[in-house]
């Protein structure tokens, strides 16, 4: 029987009348009525009837059980369809990583570069809390987390390198504050107030406690994106880590921002003792010969957990 056949009875089953369900699927009522009769045909029973005096439907005891069954069944194919087509896209060389709002333009950089040399390659970036990814990490759904924090339980996690990013001021071109700037300091931003990239904030206010300056922070965002956006329609300055993405440069003004006390850095992680594909090893040795990659943490200190 088709499948097809099972759906459209679910659909006259919570529907008033044959006519309400055929507008529903968009198929004629006599093609749907069809099917029904069709049903009834093969299984021997009636399974739909219409309440007395009325043109509403109404299921047969029959109909009741083949409805609820179906739901169930139909509901276990849907499952079924997206896990195969998961199975299928991950056959399909498929390059799976994990990362947090904060760092997905430089996740793009990297997927970017990478594309270059392997224009082939397909991709499945999930963007979410670093709680959230592990789990996804645990379950095999992704290969690896890029994040400027470690996992909970980090012993439970390989550490595949760590990573610089540069500190940039951003803002619309010609911005007063950043023209013809070959790089600015924290002084200079105390004009007007600033949008600012969350994984930035400790050590920005650190900065501002030690070099005496108070800079009005108009927003915060963990998404660099975000914060590049709201700066550049509201006429402000971002600071960001990372370069920004190459279709927006000839639209700002990007310079360095330079402090002792503000650093982008973040790590990649894969789960230990978990088999990583072959195309995932590939990527994470083609991010180790970046000049941002550190073989070892940039800080004496191991990054804080969360």
């Amino acid at each position: 029987m088709n499948l097809d056949f099972y759906r459209n009875f679910v659909t006259v089953a919570e529907s008033y009348t044959v006519s309400e369900a055929a507008r529903r699927l968009n198929i004629a009522q006599p093609a749907l009525s069809a099917q029904i009769k069709s049903l009834e045909s093969y299984y021997g029973v009636q399974l739909i009837k219409t309440k007395q005096g009325s043109r509403h439907l109404e299921l047969t005891a029959a109909g009741e059980l083949l409805y609820r069954r179906m739901r169930h069944i139909l509901n276990a194919t849907d499952v079924l369809r997206t896990d195969l087509k998961m199975v299928a896209f991950n056959e399909l060389e498929t390059v799976a990583i994990g990362t947090v709002p904060d760092l997905s333009m430089a996740v793009g950089e990297y997927v970017a570069d990478y594309s270059e040399t392997h224009p082939d390659r397909r991709w499945r970036i999930t963007v979410n809390d670093v709680a959230t990814l592990a789990e996804h990490l645990e379950r095999g759904e992704i290969h690896c987390i890029i994040t400027p924090f470690a996992p909970a339980q980090a012993f439970m996690y390989t550490l595949e390198g760590a990573f610089i990013r540069p500190i940039y001021a951003i803002g619309n071109k010609d911005h007063p504050l950043l023209k013809d700037k070959q790089h600015v300091r924290m002084t200079s931003l105390t004009k007007e107030p600033i949008c600012l990239a969350t994984e930035l904030e400790d050590g920005f206010f650190r900065g501002c406690r030690e070099e005496h300056v108070e800079i009005p922070v108009g927003m915060r965002c963990t998404s660099t994106a975000t914060v590049v956006d709201v700066a550049l329609r509201c006429n402000r300055i971002a600071v960001i880590g990372g370069e920004v993405s190459p279709w927006l440069v000839p639209y700002v003004t990007v310079v360095p921002l330079r402090s002792k006390y503000l650093r982008a850095e973040h790590y990649v992680y894969t789960q230990k003792g978990a088999e990583i594909p072959k195309v995932m090893r590939q990527f994470l040795d083609h991010l180790k010969e970046r000049e941002d990659y550190r073989p070892d943490f940039p800080r004496s200190e191991t990054p804080a957990e969360v």
